[in-house]
């Protein structure tokens, strides 16, 4: 039997666990709310349920305030396609969604012995769930949620900073069989291209004329009591850039005490979409270690990127780049959060957008540090400077001066509110771009 007493529903309201909201076999769900249930514990490998009504069909709607998080389901007799789900609720949505894996080994109600974690999806794809060591083997799950959201699946989306309307209709709805062979048993998946004449026979709505040609990398971490953490980079070309956009970039909402992810200013990223591939950028990585030991960063896969293509961990500290396309990177660390010792790299010596200049242009770059400033000097020359722009040791842009009509031979420029650190200056002219390396105390 089941027990009606552990029907939950997390409806538009702030994302504090307290809120969750008894609904009971007396209570009210609407179409796409989604609802958590207890299993019956049967001994069997799998159990069923029915559901009796009336199937669900055309525009469904249902409210979210900004930040608010809420819990949905898929109302539609069919597969719902999360693609389209995501980009017609860009708006309202941080543009991501996120789905609990609840594992089958857990049987208890108590809340600090639950076993499962969230898995993430948007439109670069999807991570799988962590879970605490000594579940699911090494402490993680397999199962990445795709693009088909399965009838009766439910999930989480967070309001945007705006909030409004979540809308669910019939263009996001999909043929797609649960028997299909690249599904599991939680998220079902596309197995491929195929297009079809839907008019009078069986076959699935697959996307056609739509090849998906994006790299992505799939980074993994494993901690000292053997999480298993992966984070994922796609290079998305003109659909996404370095900084955050919304449907692209997905934050990590159950970060565990050994953890690791992408750094984007104060948002922890465990999935980031970017441009296209270039070996020249460099992508920053936060790591949390709290049990002293050796961690490992390995590569659990590569999608249509160049087979030689070198991708590296760089070690801040050391300036030892660690090739894990060749073997995994293992090292011991003591416990505490790394912001900017790691990071992301595909070559040994990154070009920070730095041309070579001909120093016969008698352009001077000096910092002096009793006023900050920037000290810049072109001589009797005729080269025209353009712009000037400040660049960590990271490769990111920190700050950018548009200098273009500035008149004269000298210019100085002031420096406030930089962090203390060495810095790339770097001046771009009509001749070519110059780079001088400074300290900034």
């Amino acid at each position: 039997t089941l027990s009606s007493y552990w029907i939950f529903k997390f409806q538009n309201l702030t994302p504090q666990y307290a809120n969750w909201s008894a609904v009971g076999q007396n209570g009210s769900l609407s179409a796409a709310q989604g609802f958590t249930l207890k299993g019956t514990g049967a001994a069997t490998a799998t159990q069923n349920y029915t559901f009796v009504g009336k199937p669900n069909n055309g525009t469904i709607t249902t409210a979210i305030a900004a930040g608010n998080l809420n819990l949905c389901g898929n109302p539609y007799p069919s597969a719902l396609d999360a693609d389209a789900f995501l980009t017609a609720n860009s708006t309202v949505t941080t543009g991501s969604i996120y789905f609990w894996e609840h594992y089958s080994t857990n049987s208890s109600h108590m809340l600090l012995d639950y076993q499962g974690g969230y898995a993430a999806r948007n439109l670069v794809g999807g991570t799988p769930p962590v879970a605490p060591t000594g579940i699911s083997g090494q402490g993680s799950s397999s199962r990445i949620p795709s693009r088909y959201i399965p009838v009766g699946q439910g999930f989480l989306v967070y309001g945007s900073s705006t909030g409004g309307t979540i809308t669910f209709d019939n263009s996001q709805r999909a043929f797609i069989k649960e028997d299909n062979a690249s599904s599991n048993i939680m998220f079902r998946q596309d197995s491929g291209s195929a297009s079809a004449d839907r008019t009078h026979d069986n076959r699935e709505d697959m996307p056609s004329g739509n090849t998906d040609t994006f790299a992505r990398i799939r980074l993994g971490f494993d901690s000292a009591n053997n999480y298993h953490r992966q984070i994922l980079m796609g290079f998305m070309d003109n659909l996404a850039t370095d900084g955050y956009d919304v449907g692209y970039d997905t934050e990590q909402i159950d970060t565990q005490p050994n953890d690791l992810y992408f750094k984007m200013g104060a948002a922890n990223l465990v999935i980031q979409g970017v441009g296209s591939f270039n070996a020249n950028k460099i992508y920053p990585l936060s790591l949390k270690n709290s049990v002293e030991g050796n961690i490992k960063f390995v590569l659990d896969d590569v999608e249509n990127l160049d087979a030689t293509q070198n991708i590296f961990i760089h070690d801040n500290v050391t300036n030892l780049y660690h090739n894990i396309r060749n073997q995994d990177f293992q090292i011991n660390l003591p416990v505490g959060t790394y912001t900017d010792r790691f990071s992301l790299r595909f070559s040994t010596s990154p070009n920070l957008g730095v041309d070579d200049f001909n120093e016969g242009d008698e352009v001077s770059v000096a910092y002096t540090s009793a006023d900050n400033m920037i000290n810049i000097s072109k001589g009797m020359s005729n080269t025209t400077i353009k712009g000037v722009e400040l660049i960590n040791m990271l490769g990111q842009n920190i700050k950018t001066w548009n200098v273009d009509h500035t008149t004269g031979n000298k210019i100085q420029i002031p420096v406030t509110n930089i962090s203390t650190g060495t810095y790339i200056v770097k001046v771009l002219t009509s001749k070519g771009d110059l780079t001088k390396k400074i300290i900034i105390k």
